[in-house]
């Protein structure tokens, strides 16, 4: 036993320890089935995610189209309130429109020069 070397004591947990190859493909074989295992948990999930994100923003969107058209409907519904208040029909039972009268074409005087307008004669009485 005089010829065998042995480390000191420090250097001995140092050491590597040799496997057999067999042992090293079951490691590389288990790290790449624990490598695909979460990469694919990973895709999954983030697909899946993004699908429900659609999903809700469809939803959404559906919503507020919705809300403009009974908005757009209620703004034209409104116009036309507006355009059937300020009508004829609507000025004719008003004190001022007593005070109004109809042209015809002999109450036009046309004034000729640079601008060509057409202007209405001022009366004080009603026909």
């Amino acid at each position: 036993m005089d010829n065998v070397y042995l480390p000191k004591p420090e250097v001995r947990k140092f050491i590597y320890r040799k496997k057999r190859l067999s042992q090293l493909i079951k490691e590389g074989y288990r790290m790449l089935i624990a490598t695909i295992a979460v990469l694919s948990f990973v895709f999954t999930f983030c697909y899946i995610r993004i699908q429900t994100q659609s999903t809700v923003l469809g939803y959404y969107l559906s919503e507020i189209k919705t809300e403009n058209e009974v908005l757009k409907n209620k703004n034209l519904d409104l116009t036309q309130k507006v355009l059937e208040a300020q009508s004829m029909k609507s000025l004719d039972g008003q004190t001022f429109s007593s005070r109004m009268y109809a042209t015809t074409q002999e109450d036009i005087a046309y004034a000729k020069g640079d601008t060509d307008l057409a202007v209405l004669p001022f009366r004080l009485e009603h026909d």
